[in-house]
């Protein structure tokens, strides 16, 4: 992998929904995000938040999007900018309509499991989806 990036030189991978090949993948961003800051690049770009959000994305793709299929795929780009990064995830997966979330801080939501993740990227970031709801994208 060139660990000179510019912006012309997007990170893409498309893997299958594998833990092994998703730990690969965030593996590899990590070390771009590296060689990019080596590079002046995504100088903005927290690291640690960073992780968080890769993290995130790609095990919603697994999980929630492409529901642990290992037939479907998953791509991640990433767009490295003079001070952030535009970080795409599309899964295979019918999509959601995102907007239809409910507050997982509500007293209703306390127990439920799923919401809080992407209720952390939305806070951490700036998020857009597809209209489908099966792509996500990721200002940081």
């Amino acid at each position: 992998m060139n660990t000179n990036p510019t912006p012309t030189n997007q990170f893409r991978r498309i893997i299958s929904t594998s833990t092994n090949d998703a730990v690969r993948l965030i593996d590899d961003a990590r070390l771009y995000l590296s060689g990019l800051h080596d590079s002046g690049l995504a100088s903005g770009v927290d690291f640690n938040t960073f992780q968080l959000v890769i993290d995130e994305v790609i095990s919603n793709a697994i999980v929630h999007g492409n529901q642990n299929n290992p037939e479907k795929k998953i791509a991640l780009k990433i767009i490295p900018l003079p001070n952030n990064l535009i970080i795409t995830v599309k899964d295979e997966g019918p999509g959601f309509s995102p907007n239809h979330l409910q507050d997982p801080r509500g007293n209703q939501n306390l127990c439920k499991p799923g919401g809080r993740g992407l209720f952390i990227l939305r806070n951490l970031a700036q998020v857009s989806w597809n209209d489908l709801g099966n792509c996500i994208t990721v200002r940081l």
